[in-house]
């Protein structure tokens, strides 16, 4: 707190910053949804189910054999102990509907229909063949190794709940009943504006007051990550006159549009203004978090505006903090609230205002692991962390096991 007179002078410095819980209210409560639409299943995975995925039938279907082996009645055994196999219903054909006599069996595989009369099977390893017949060397109970039609699943049920985004799994399961298209929520159009005159491109050698530009790219693999497409970047040198013309082309082809930098309170940083001019709406301009505390939002008429703090670290944090959520709100999805847990016990330099967002490592274990970082112009540490735990304001050590709210990257 260097540079303030004293504590209730830093206080009301931080007066006009809201708290992260107060920041995700404000934006939840400006949140525009997205309509749905179709979308053929193959190309579903990411999106966000609008309409459930119900059965279209019982699961499983029928009952379904889970071993290969004989399937036989448990209370029809052979008089001499061996049992001849009168048929062999593989999987794919329909199962076996007719008279069973004691002593008989029918050969069965794995996911083939159970025969009607018979109501047990025995696995090919506890049988002794000779022929076309066997005999059982450890007979298991009567309903052994069958799964009962409709036992998981009945017809009409909820497969997949609204608000899901679509994952591998959830798209093998939809097509295991018979989605082949399903309604989604439609993908916003997402623009990337970053400003720093200071900022060079990849493949530019910078001169000693130059530094590369890395967070147009940092944003746009995030979005990408988490199922959303953007424009290609757009950047500017701070120049209040290019920087309007931009973002009045940008704000009436967005949805959503990130600025990176050129939103706190420097002399150059003429974004908030440049917004408010073109009828943007200020929702709120700084949080009461490190880093990423001059994060802000405006909503315009047809687009809404997230504003990222120029450090690398902090527009990683806002934007998954809030910009990534809020997307997928957008487009109807039920944000998770996630924790992880200390793997040991961790010494915190507090804050008496600010909840700090520091980078953690994910251990085998699911446990997260501390990684030092120097500010939130670091961007070499948190190389190979898994997220962010979220720390409130004025904790100064956390045991091992502690829960904390996890963001991960």
């Amino acid at each position: 707190m260097s540079g303030f007179l004293n504590f209730r002078d830093y206080i009301e410095c931080m007066s006009d910053r809201i708290s992260p819980v107060e920041t995700e209210t404000l934006l939840l409560k400006h949140l525009r949804m997205l309509p749905e639409e179709s979308c053929a299943l193959s190309g579903a995975l990411g999106r966000v189910l609008r309409v459930p995925v119900v059965s279209d039938r019982p699961s499983p279907p029928y009952d379904r054999v889970m071993m290969d082996g004989g399937a036989i009645h448990s209370e029809s055994q052979p008089v001499d102990g061996w049992y001849q196999v009168r048929l062999e219903t593989p999987a794919g054909v329909p199962g076996y509907a007719g008279e069973l006599l004691a002593g008989e069996a029918v050969g069965v595989s794995t996911g083939s229909v159970m025969p009607t009369r018979a109501d047990t099977v025995v696995p090919v390893e506890e049988l002794i063949f000779e022929g076309e017949r066997f005999r059982i060397s450890a007979a298991p109970p009567p309903g052994a190794f069958i799964h009962p039609a409709g036992s998981d699943l009945a017809k009409g049920s909820v497969v997949l709940p609204a608000g899901k985004v679509l994952g591998a799994r959830d798209v093998a399961v939809a097509a295991g009943y018979g989605a082949n298209r399903v309604r989604v929520g439609k993908k916003p159009v997402v623009g990337i504006l970053t400003s720093g005159t200071e900022l060079v491109n990849v493949d530019d050698e910078p001169m000693p007051h130059q530094v590369r530009r890395s967070n147009d790219l940092a944003v746009a693999c995030l979005l990408q990550a988490a199922g959303f497409d953007s424009l290609p970047p757009v950047h500017l040198p701070d120049d209040p006159e290019q920087i309007r013309n931009a973002l009045v082309d940008l704000l009436e082809r967005c949805d959503v549009l990130f600025v990176c930098g050129g939103i706190s309170k420097g002399k150059h940083d003429y974004l908030p203004e440049i917004l408010v001019d073109l009828g943007c709406e200020k929702v709120f301009h700084r949080v009461k978090q490190k880093p990423g505390g001059p994060f802000g939002f405006w909503t315009g008429r047809a687009c809404q505006v997230f504003g990222l703090p120029g450090n690398p670290l902090s527009t990683f944090v806002c934007t998954v903090r809030y910009g990534i959520p809020m997307l997928r709100a957008m487009t109807g999805a039920a944000r998770p609230f996630e924790f992880a847990k200390l793997s040991t016990a961790v010494e915190i330099q507090p804050h008496p205002v600010l909840n700090l967002y520091k980078p953690f490592h994910l251990n085998a274990e699911g446990r997260a692991e501390p990684v030092p970082f120097q500010n939130s112009g670091d961007f070499i540490r948190p190389i190979g962390t898994g997220g962010l735990l979220s720390i409130p304001p004025c904790t100064r050590s956390l045991p091992a096991g502690s829960a904390l709210s996890w963001i991960p990257w």
